[in-house]
């Protein structure tokens, strides 16, 4: 009987999705933008339905859309809410459209029927769920523009990738470089004590030879 409901529950999902099952989840596939993926490869539009579910009892499905379709935000004050109407998820779920090739919703589009109370500029209304990552980018001020940049979300990408990424492979090639020329000093050292032993038993030979009668 559950399963049937839950099966039930799918179908009546909207553009913007709707409650079912037990946990935040998602049936959008990423085929592009895999930069928008946070630290524990995880799809925006995964952590979207995630922050989502924070205020809808802990359950959000996040559902996949098309290049004819946008994700839209509260279609009334009645279902607005500080999940829905933070930028922080208005950001990701633009990410979760543009990694789908899909178009992206204006932000006064998408808030328009958000109360004035529940809109929050680069902040999320509740405590982040435990174990989520959320992007820098999804913090940054869509109200501006009035929309997602996708460009300086990528550039702010760039811009907080670990900082030993690049110390790691110097620090490699470093490591190679010194391993290389410890590995020629020690050949040519081997080298030259295995050809003063040669000298040796050869200068010791020709002594011997000498000296037989």
């Amino acid at each position: 009987m559950h399963n049937l409901q839950r099966l039930f529950g799918m179908c009546l999902i909207g553009v913007l999705g709707r409650r079912v099952g037990a946990v935040a989840t998602t049936t959008a596939t990423c085929t592009a933008e895999q930069w928008t993926f946070n630290q524990d490869q995880q799809s925006p539009c995964f952590v979207a339905s995630s922050l989502l579910a924070a205020c809808n009892g802990g359950t959000w499905l996040v559902p996949a859309i098309d290049s004819n379709t946008m994700y839209q935000g509260p279609a009334s004050g009645a279902e607005s809410n500080g999940c829905q109407c933070s930028t922080i998820v208005y950001s990701v779920i633009s990410a979760c459209a543009a990694c789908q090739g899909a178009a992206v919703n204006t932000w006064s589009n998408w808030s328009s029927k958000c109360t004035r109370g529940d809109i929050h500029n680069s902040s999320f209304p509740l405590t982040m769920p435990p174990g989520l990552t959320v992007p820098t980018w999804a913090h940054l001020d869509v109200t501006a523009g009035n929309s997602w940049d996708i460009n300086a979300a990528m550039n702010n990408h760039a811009s907080n990738l670990p900082s030993n990424l690049t110390s790691t492979n110097s620090s490699s090639q470093h490591s190679a470089n010194v391993y290389a020329i410890a590995g020629c000093i020690l050949g040519g050292f081997v080298g030259l004590v295995l050809l003063g032993l040669i000298a040796v038993l050869l200068y010791r030979k020709r002594k011997k030879a000498k000296n037989q009668p």
